[in-house]
């Protein structure tokens, strides 16, 4: 059977990105404080915490941007080409 994706929901699809982006935000904000702490020196070190703080507050909100507009992009080419199809097959008992 193939289905088609002929809208995005802007809001809800960039919602959950950016969330997700904290989460691997977070996971690189510790390897730079990791890599800076063996690696760099004392002035490294005090611009690493004002890096990692605007690395986890303005990239989440950049990715939410960027992913609105994809979605709003994307619905207005779907709405007039057709979106994205997918094949999907019914598991009956897998």
């Amino acid at each position: 059977m193939i289905k088609q994706i002929t809208k995005i929901s802007v809001h809800q699809t960039s919602k959950v990105v950016a969330i997700t982006y904290v989460g691997l935000a977070v996971i690189l904000a510790i390897f730079l404080f990791v890599v800076i702490g063996l690696f760099g020196s004392p002035k490294e070190r005090e611009w690493a915490w004002l890096a990692a703080l605007l690395y986890l507050v303005f990239m989440p909100i950049v990715a939410y941007i960027l992913v609105a507009v994809f979605a709003a992009i994307y619905n207005y080419v779907a709405e007039r080409f057709g979106g994205i199809e997918l094949e999907l097959k019914d598991m009956q008992g897998e």
